[in-house]
């Protein structure tokens, strides 16, 4: 297992380069808010946007574009419902949204393999180890 190498669950997430174990990770915390799912997502899109003539370049588009507007729809109804349950589930989507926007681009990019790097860097730079667990640090055992 990748994380066993590592004394912290966090040294596994600064050295990794898989950007779907990252995600997976991520969207398992369940403490990310949509509006860094919906930037992560659109980041993802906005790289790979110049290969338009790729399909998966336009499926992360669209996959951004679904982060931010089922994230926005979800929020709407959590407001109208008062609903707290309602917002978590607006970061769902966003996640959702912003995972298949990641996995399009890089089946879009030229070098998938430099795309899944560039994303793992991305991605950590917008979801801290501090956001995914803000009063803990976990040790493998």
């Amino acid at each position: 297992m990748f994380a066993s190498q590592f004394d912290t669950l966090e040294q596994a997430w600064n050295a990794c380069e898989n950007i779907r174990w990252l995600c997976w990770y991520a969207k398992r915390a369940k403490t990310i808010n949509r509006e860094k799912w919906v930037n992560f997502a659109q980041n993802c899109a906005q790289h790979v946007a110049h290969l338009k003539g790729r399909d998966a370049a336009i499926y992360a588009i669209y996959a951004a574009e679904a982060a931010n507007s089922n994230a926005d729809a979800a929020n709407a109804f959590a407001f109208a419902a008062d609903n707290t349950f309602a917002i978590a589930d607006a970061a769902t989507y966003a996640a959702k949204a912003a995972i298949y926007a990641a996995d399009a681009a890089v089946e879009a990019a030229y070098d998938p393999a430099a795309e899944n790097l560039w994303q793992c860097q991305q991605l950590r730079s917008i979801i801290s180890w501090t956001d995914l667990h803000p009063n803990t640090i976990q040790k493998l055992t």
